[in-house]
């Protein structure tokens, strides 16, 4: 007698499940029904939202942004956005920060506003909030290097983590001598500004990015930037130390997935010409943010 063939398990069929993602936030389904903002420690406005439309609040598929990139993850396909995602703009006023604050809020991000006058801020954030963004201003002077660093700190506090750092703050008359005209007080007041303003900034929020493994920085500078003026002998000192700063930073954070970009402007902001114009900036800032490239990009020169 043949020994008994042994018993093998039924064949199980194969399933194709789709991988589990955390549950989303939904919003009240009535925007009239006071409720707790869904993201921490955002202001609710009067519509109901935060900043976010309802088309982005709902879609995960998006494609994840050139600094939203998380290490060890591919780089193509889609990837879904993160939630809580704040841009701090350094230097923000009604120009260019309120134009790239509309943008990014449109694009889902709360905004956190950062410059010395608290009145201007808040009607800056009033403004922003009836365009439907979510927007606080923190008063702090980029040259008070502990102040800004705080402000930073309770941003990511009450915002969430920052994701976006915007460094652009104008520099005053005094940074705008000749060279002949130049002190050395004028230089270190430039110096404190472009370069230990921005290395304190960098330094509350790059390790962040870092642990993360992404981010942006984006550094907004003049023609002065990239060719010594000598008819504005401050800036032009301060924002070689500062570019060459950033341009490192490129160099080194590019390959931990965080973006460091330069913006050079070399035209009056708002004074007729299209490309100059607040909202056409803030559209190429954006896309500092989404698409990896060069440190350095010129308006007018190179398109990005």
């Amino acid at each position: 007698l043949q020994p008994e063939a042994r018993r093998r398990p039924p064949r199980r069929e194969h399933t194709h499940e789709p991988p589990r993602t955390r549950p989303h936030r939904h919003r009240h389904a009535d925007p009239r029904i006071p409720g707790p903002s869904p993201r921490r420690g955002r202001p609710r406005l009067a519509v109901g939202y935060t900043g976010l439309d309802e088309k982005a609040a709902t879609d995960r598929g998006r494609p994840r942004l050139a600094g939203g990139y998380r290490q060890g993850l591919p780089r193509s396909g889609p990837q879904p956005y993160d939630e809580d995602m704040t841009i701090a703009i350094v230097g923000a006023g009604p120009g260019l920060g309120a134009a790239v604050a509309r943008k990014f809020g449109r694009e889902g991000f709360a905004v956190a506003l950062i410059a010395r006058n608290r009145t201007k801020l808040e009607a800056l954030e009033k403004d922003l909030a009836a365009d439907g963004v979510t927007a606080r201003g923190y008063v702090a002077d980029v040259r008070d290097r502990d102040a800004l660093a705080r402000a930073l700190e309770r941003a990511a506090e009450d915002l969430g983590p920052i994701e976006v750092m915007q460094f652009s703050p104008v520099p005053g008359a005094d940074f705008l001598k000749p060279v002949l005209e130049t002190t050395v007080e004028d230089l270190r007041a430039a110096v404190e500004l472009s370069i230990l303003g921005f290395s304190a900034a960098v330094g509350q929020v790059l390790p962040g990015m870092m642990e993360r493994g992404a981010g942006t920085i984006l550094l907004i500078n003049g023609a002065s930037a990239a060719t010594p003026n000598g008819r504005v002998a401050g800036t032009s000192t301060a924002f070689a130390g500062e570019s060459a700063y950033g341009a490192m930073l490129h160099e080194a954070a590019t390959p931990k997935g965080v973006n460091v970009r330069q913006l050079i402007i070399p035209g009056a902001i708002g004074g007729g010409d299209p490309l100059y114009e607040p909202a056409a900036l803030a559209e190429r800032i954006w896309r500092l943010h989404t698409t990896p490239g060069p440190f350095r990009v010129t308006v007018g020169e190179e398109p990005v």
